[in-house]
């Protein structure tokens, strides 16, 4: 491979992994574009998770995990710990790899089953930062009013419309403008055709 061919890797690779626009784990289910993640979350908070533990009613395939909640960014009423589970299988969009101890920003919907949430990776739970946070306030943010236009009315001067003749008198004059020169044409043509 050519030195060409792996600054142009590196060129286009470095901004994907810079902008950490990818969740925290891969799975086969497309990831919702950003705004669409924060639009479809009804909770969206960051989190240390104080504790995990294997699910057994689910064979060791999901996770549950304890997060003490640190800064609520959408929805309301969270209580201070909460749990979230995810599946650990990356075929199911699991949120991957989470050790005890990890500050994560969370995306997701209503309180499900046994009081927990469920995270999954495509639609935006990933590890925090602060570049993360500052794109998830933004797309927060309201939209600005826009401002009202200044529109500045003229008054029309009161008083009576023109008569009938005033208003048609120069169309009448074009008009028979036009007529005599079409007149003097035809008489000047044919003289010439004649002559």
């Amino acid at each position: 491979m050519t030195m060409r061919r792996v600054l142009v890797l590196l060129m286009l690779g470095l901004p994907m992994v810079a902008l950490g626009s990818s969740p925290a784990y891969a799975c086969d289910e497309p990831v919702l574009p950003f705004n669409r993640q924060v639009s479809h979350a009804v909770h969206i908070f960051t989190g240390t998770v104080t504790e995990q533990r294997v699910d057994p009613a689910q064979d060791g395939n999901r996770r549950i995990y304890d997060v003490q909640v640190t800064d609520e960014l959408k929805g309301s009423g969270l209580d201070p710990l909460v749990r979230v589970a995810s599946s650990t299988d990356p075929e199911q969009c699991g949120i991957g790899e989470i050790q005890t101890g990890d500050e994560l920003i969370f995306f997701v919907g209503e309180v499900q089953g046994a009081n927990y949430f469920e995270a999954v990776s495509t639609e935006g739970t990933r590890a925090a930062s602060p570049m993360v946070l500052a794109q998830v306030q933004e797309e927060l943010a309201p939209e600005p009013e826009p401002e009202p236009l200044d529109v500045e009315l003229t008054s029309v001067e009161d008083g009576a419309p023109p008569s009938i003749t005033k208003a048609i008198a120069p169309g009448l004059i074009v008009a028979m403008v036009g007529v005599v020169a079409l007149v003097i044409g035809t008489l000047f043509g044919r003289s010439r055709k004649g002559a």
